[in-house]
């Protein structure tokens, strides 16, 4: 199986202990310099929503994990180089970098250079670009592969030329902290995450690592266009009982007073939700009512909650389901 290393703001060591093969973190002694230590707690969720999507991609990955992040998911030159050069002794196969750089300063040449040598042992390296960019203004470098977003295109395309991958990062849940899941994705940091948990999938595939490089390359040069949902879907036959029913627990769930807001404006519109985080704990209370089960919840995108048609579309879907019909809404 694929072993990852995911250097990040540490892991939620419970929940993904069946995929934590070991770890450090990465503290300061007296002096200011880098030490190792043991504490992987993830006290942010972002090392914890990382994993899973990491995990989502490729669920039989073992996952490495180096903590360098404090809790205001700050970090420095001298973590981050003591980090990379730590894994040159550590079999991993991937190394996923869900960090950017925010500064030009000429001493993050020294960090280019283990990415050679990490390149060299055959361990690839994904490293997010800032959001809002598309390349890495910094530096360029085929040691590893810089990860940009771009929601034009369905899954991912790779540039091989200039080691520069380009992801879809629409938003699905994941796992971040105290058994609670939320929408990660439309950043770099998702983007990542979810190219080094697809390059795992290829490495389990094929076993040898030049193979699984070469297929993973080719099949995705071509690049695919995405073809967003619709808001409503006009060629579903809606049950008004089960449609009244989700808009009686929308109501409830937002206290909202009319039909109307519900059926006529977006789930994350500000009339409705305000633009918080609001699935996981919409989909608890539907699973509750129903008695039938969304998970696995990492397969949820922010897609699904849209609208009280989109949320119809998945809810009718596990009803089916649960009375022994695998049939498709549609």
């Amino acid at each position: 199986m694929a072993k990852i290393a995911l250097i990040d703001s540490g892991i939620d060591t419970e929940h993904f202990k069946a995929n934590i093969s070991g770890g450090i973190s990465i503290e300061g002694n007296s002096k200011g310099e880098p030490i190792a230590g043991d504490d992987l707690t993830d006290s942010r969720g972002h090392g914890s929503a990382c994993a899973s999507a990491i995990l989502k991609e490729c669920p039989q990955s073992k996952i490495y994990v180096i903590k360098i992040f404090n809790d205001r998911l700050v970090s420095g030159y001298d973590s981050l180089k003591y980090a990379l050069r730590h894994l040159s002794d550590v079999d991993v196969d991937i190394i996923n970098l869900s960090l950017a750089l925010d500064t030009d300063s000429q001493k993050y040449r020294d960090i280019i250079d283990i990415t050679k040598e990490l390149h060299k042992q055959g361990k690839e390296i994904f490293w997010a670009v800032k959001n809002g960019e598309t390349v890495n203004q910094l530096f360029r470098d085929r040691s590893f592969w810089s990860i940009g977003i771009d929601d034009r295109i369905k899954d991912l395309y790779i540039n091989e030329k200039s080691s520069h991958i380009r992801v879809n990062s629409l938003p699905y849940l994941h796992y971040k902290v105290n058994g609670w899941y939320g929408l990660f994705g439309a950043s770099t940091s998702y983007a990542t995450a979810k190219t080094a948990g697809i390059m795992a999938n290829y490495i389990d595939t094929y076993k040898d690592k030049d193979i699984a490089r070469s297929r993973f390359i080719s099949d995705h040069k071509k690049l695919v266009k995405f073809e967003p949902v619709l808001y409503k879907d006009e060629s579903i036959d809606y049950d008004n009982e089960l449609f009244h029913d989700l808009v009686e627990i929308i109501k409830a769930y937002f206290d909202i007073d009319d039909d109307d807001t519900v059926l006529e404006y977006s789930l994350f519109s500000k009339e409705i939700s305000g633009h918080r985080d609001f699935c996981y704990g919409l989909i608890r209370i539907t699973e509750r009512i129903f008695g039938i089960s969304f998970e696995p919840y990492t397969d949820l995108s922010k897609l699904d909650f849209v609208s009280i048609y989109s949320l119809y579309k998945i809810t009718a879907e596990r009803l089916k389901k649960k009375d022994g019909c695998n049939e498709k809404i549609s």
